[in-house]
């Protein structure tokens, strides 16, 4: 790949310029390609130390003079005029567009409600969960990595030569044969560790922790906690049964959950009745049965006020 490709594709991901899809095949490509790490490495450190405004689109040669005046002014010696200048040069490029890499990868995808299950090159097994996302390239069998967004199962075929490798935006997983759940979908991410063993990696931190069976790590990317703890496999775990959990939390915080499992759209205007505690263990995904069950319940009463769209009230008999 060309020089000039890659500082565009560094400059991109930096800006945070993108779809999904297309950062998945970067960060792929940064985890593997030594050049492309070296590049990234160099204009990311440019981008910290020499911030430039962006914001207003303006042609990368504009940037350039603009950053040519600016730091004639500052009066800074060469080598750091040098490397603003390179900084704007880099981020002019984003805006001039064009696409990432262009290394084929597989992707597969759930919409709400769905689950998925497949089988990757090297025998191991993905069990994908709704309104999640897996990738991973051509070259999957030399390195066995794959890039999650969501949540997802695996049962890892066990390669001592080849780790098993799970890339997502803040953490990063390292296995030989074992099983284990990712959840990157709530504002705490974990790694909850069935059976084997892994190596969980904070790269924002640069945090590498060991997990045993049943064991778990919950990261927050906001506070840069970690917690490691044990935790309940079966709870854990529910979703990959078509078990939907919930554990006592208010009628406002579990209704992203219910509607993700069963793929509709729950509302509760009333916030009297969202403050209310829920629990309860749901198997299967008829909505008729969880209706009856939560009016029987609660008392509430529940609508149906459009295509696959329910409305929480209070019972007025």
């Amino acid at each position: 790949m060309r020089r000039e490709k890659i500082e565009e594709a560094c400059a991109r991901y930096l800006a945070g310029e993108g779809n999904r899809e297309e950062r998945f095949l970067f960060e792929l490509e940064l985890s593997l390609n030594d050049e492309v790490k070296k590049i990234y490495t160099t204009y990311k450190e440019i981008w910290d130390n020499y911030p430039v405004d962006y914001k207003d689109h303006e042609s990368a040669e504009l940037q350039l003079n603009k950053a040519k005046k600016r730091f004639s002014i500052a009066n800074i010696g060469a080598k750091r005029i040098s490397l603003a200048i390179a900084a704007s040069i880099v981020v002019g490029l984003f805006i001039i567009g064009g696409s990432l890499f262009k290394n084929p990868v597989k992707t597969f995808k759930t919409g709400a409600g769905e689950r998925l299950t497949l089988q990757l090159p090297d025998s191991s097994t993905v069990i994908l969960n709704e309104d999640s996302q897996i990738s991973y390239s051509k070259n999957f069998s030399e390195n066995r990595l794959v890039n999650l967004y969501g949540e997802a199962y695996f049962d890892i075929v066990n390669k001592k030569e080849s780790p098993f490798k799970v890339l997502t935006s803040n953490i990063q997983v390292k296995v030989l044969g074992t099983r284990f759940n990712v959840n990157t979908k709530e504002h705490l991410k974990t790694v909850s560790l069935e059976t084997g063993r892994v190596e969980v990696l904070i790269p924002e931190n640069g945090m590498n922790l060991t997990l045993m069976p049943s064991e778990q790590i919950i990261y927050s990317p906001s506070t840069k906690s970690i917690d490691k703890t044990r935790f309940n496999v079966d709870e854990i775990l529910a979703w990959k049964q078509e078990t939907l959990e919930l554990k006592g939390e208010s009628i406002a915080r579990l209704l992203p959950k219910i509607n993700n499992y069963y793929g509709v759209k729950f509302t509760c205007p009333d916030t009297v009745i969202a403050k209310k505690a829920l629990a309860g263990t749901f198997k299967g995904k008829r909505i008729n049965e969880f209706i009856e069950s939560i009016e029987f319940i609660t008392g509430f009463e529940i609508d149906k006020v459009g295509n696959r769209e329910y409305l929480i009230k209070r019972n007025e008999n």
